[in-house]
């Protein structure tokens, strides 16, 4: 799949395999058909490199964290049929390292390099947990199978 302008620093398969999402240092998030490696769509949201991203385990939400702590939340539903429906969420200060969704999609985890890790709502973008814990930055962030617990890992070796 040829297109990025910078290195690809992440990418995501839908539960099915049919699209693969890109993300990429050139401040864009690319989705592509499988089946024949056609891009279709391009988003460009994000103002600094993008350095993750996740599909959820049923395929209903994109979400993506850049360089500057922003993360695009997408809802595949919206962006298929070529409708943009981006929510961008602010309040982190640093580098997103990782993202996480709960299975279906309701909600998005973020860690990131100023220490916190966050939940937050997919349906309006609103920050409905901030975990501040960690004394140096979290690299790492999951939720379990049944969504019910969140663990995140940091740089000051410790798993909260």
């Amino acid at each position: 799949l040829v297109g990025h302008d910078a290195a690809v620093n992440a990418f995501a398969f839908t539960p099915e395999g049919e699209y693969i999402a890109t993300a990429s240092a050139d401040c864009t998030v690319r989705l592509w058909r499988t089946q024949d490696g056609t891009c279709v769509g391009i988003f460009t949201e994000h103002e600094a490199a993008v350095t993750h991203l996740v599909i959820s385990d049923d395929g209903s939400v994109l979400a993506s964290g850049a360089e500057n702590g922003t993360v695009c939340v997408r809802k595949m539903e919206e962006i298929l049929p070529g409708r943009n429906g981006t929510i961008l969420l602010c309040g982190h200060n640093a580098r997103v390292n990782a993202l996480t969704c709960t299975p279906r999609g309701e909600y998005v985890a973020t860690a990131t390099a100023d220490c916190t890790v966050r939940l937050w709502g997919t349906e309006d973008g609103a920050c409905v947990a901030t975990f501040t814990e960690h004394e140096a930055a979290v690299t790492h962030v999951v939720i379990s199978d049944d969504g019910s617990v969140l663990a995140s890992g940091a740089e000051g070796r410790c798993v909260r």
